[in-house]
């Protein structure tokens, strides 16, 4: 099994890797979080591109394996004009990430 940080992220920094371990993102703050600040605590992104005229930063998590299940967490910032974040998603198949996420969905939801 090969564990990648980041690709921007040396596997001795733990801001980055916190961000994937504990699924902390209380830090991004939409329209106040910059582009400085993103690249100060996570480096450089892994891939940049555009959703619907949108520009795009991703940074990933991946667990490749040959046999058995690989493992992906994913979080993409999404930019306004200004450089400030409009949004941002966090997407992940880890087992501790899917509970989470199935713990704090609200059960009134369909």
């Amino acid at each position: 099994m090969i564990r990648r940080p980041p690709r921007s992220t040396p596997l001795y920094s733990s801001a980055a890797s916190d961000v994937y371990k504990r699924q902390d993102l209380s830090w991004i703050k939409s329209d106040e979080t910059t582009q400085q600040n993103v690249r100060s605590i996570l480096g450089a992104p892994h891939s940049v591109g555009s959703s619907g005229g949108t520009p795009t930063w991703t940074y990933g998590y991946y667990v490749y394996k040959l046999f058995g299940t690989s493992r992906t967490k994913e979080l993409k910032f999404y930019w306004h004009p200004d450089a400030k974040v409009k949004t941002y998603s966090f997407n992940s198949s880890f087992p501790d990430d899917t509970k989470v996420q199935q713990k704090s969905a609200s059960p009134d939801m369909p």
